[in-house]
């Protein structure tokens, strides 16, 4: 069968890129034939504050990617799927996160409307954490367009009928991330890292932007009762780093917060969960998050807030732990797994459930979701 992945890819970095890699290696290992469609050119700077949009120390995956999607020029998009329909694919799959895209979306599918292939629209996102203009509108148009939609989590699909209720959807919980190699020894993780030998880390890791609530988690640190706790923070920053270590002296927890301010690099990612007994995500709005799946690969517990898809993917007592989104329910949460007298049977816990998370069962239901269609 010939499929169409349209999405970030390498030497496109990122969350995503990483979600529609291991996604086209998994059905190309199935025997299907898969192209990819990438970005030449992403994000103009206003929107993307990182240092850089592109794989810095990092091969290309084996997969045939064509970098050709232009998001802002107008006058490329006609010649992209111009190819795009060459390709006679069956399944299109096309990933998506942000109405920014929206409009270079919503003309490939008009073009696209007459053509035999199955298109599937891949949501990762429906409503922008950052409220946008015509967001909603964008969001609404594509919708129509599309044959049906995966999402990773219910709430996502909730969006997606409240657009359009007559809308095939298949919800298929977001698959583990086991592309970042496997667990290290504690103690050498941390020698690696510069940590103390003798202390336990709690771990905040990703991007650092305003809705996911690194701030909650720096209030809630003195609140602790288990004071020898530490707070690793793994993630390039998009909001102010100011605003974060003037939060720190003002908390007067600057010997207890750990920053390591850069994108993570593939190859060091299991530095940071091999170092830590915990995984804190402390977000003001979700859908659902890479990060806890590659918690789950490394056998790390979670605390988790209540919003979004996250509750629907930690099991509470048993892979972590529930919070609302303030500091003080975040500090009982965290002080409840410090508490476990055996912390050690979490941890198997959460390797357990993560075999339910697998690429090669989210691979499966998506074909057969496009069979139905």
């Amino acid at each position: 069968m010939k499929i169409l992945n349209i999405g970030p890819a390498f030497p496109i970095r990122g969350g995503i890129a990483t979600f529609n890699e291991t996604l086209s290696l998994k059905l190309k290992e199935k025997g299907h034939k898969v192209t990819n469609y990438s970005y030449r050119f992403q994000y103009p700077d206003f929107l993307f504050p990182g240092k850089t949009q592109y794989v810095v120390d990092g091969n290309s995956p084996d997969l045939d990617i064509k970098t050709e999607l232009h998001s802002v020029n107008f006058f490329t998009w006609g010649k992209t799927v111009r190819n795009i329909i060459r390709e006679e694919a069956e399944i299109i799959i096309i990933h998506y996160w942000m109405p920014f895209f929206a409009p270079q979306l919503i003309y490939f599918l008009r073009k696209l409307k007459h053509k035999p292939a199955k298109v599937i629209l891949l949501a990762h996102n429906l409503i922008p954490h950052e409220k946008q203009p015509g967001s909603r509108f964008l969001t609404r148009r594509l919708l129509k367009n599309v044959n049906g939609l995966l999402s990773l989590s219910d709430s996502v699909k909730k969006d997606a009928l409240n657009f359009r209720k007559n809308l095939p959807t298949l919800v298929i919980p977001h698959p583990v991330y086991d592309v970042y190699g496997k667990s290290v020894p504690e103690h050498e993780a941390k020698s690696r890292l510069n940590l103390e030998e003798n202390t336990s880390y709690i771990l905040f890791f990703g991007l650092i932007r305003k809705y996911k609530g690194l701030d909650i988690l720096l209030r809630a640190l003195p609140l602790l009762k288990h004071k020898k706790l530490k707070l690793l923070v793994a993630g390039e920053f998009y909001d102010s780093r100011e605003e974060y270590m003037d939060l720190v002296e003002e908390l007067g927890i600057s010997d207890r917060v750990s920053f390591f301010g850069n994108f993570i690099p593939d190859h060091q990612v299991k530095l940071f969960f091999s170092a830590s007994e915990l995984v804190v995500q402390p977000y003001r709005t979700a859908t659902q998050s890479g990060v806890t799946q590659i918690a789950y690969h490394f056998g790390v517990p979670m605390v988790v807030t209540r919003v979004g898809g996250l509750p629907e993917i930690v099991e509470e007592g048993k892979t972590g732990f529930l919070s609302e989104v303030n500091e003080n329910s975040l500090a009982l949460a965290i002080d409840q797994f410090f508490s476990l007298k055996d912390r050690r049977s979490m941890q198997e816990n959460v390797l357990f459930k993560a075999k339910s998370f697998s690429w090669n069962c989210f691979a499966e239901k998506l074909l057969g979701f496009a069979d139905e269609l």
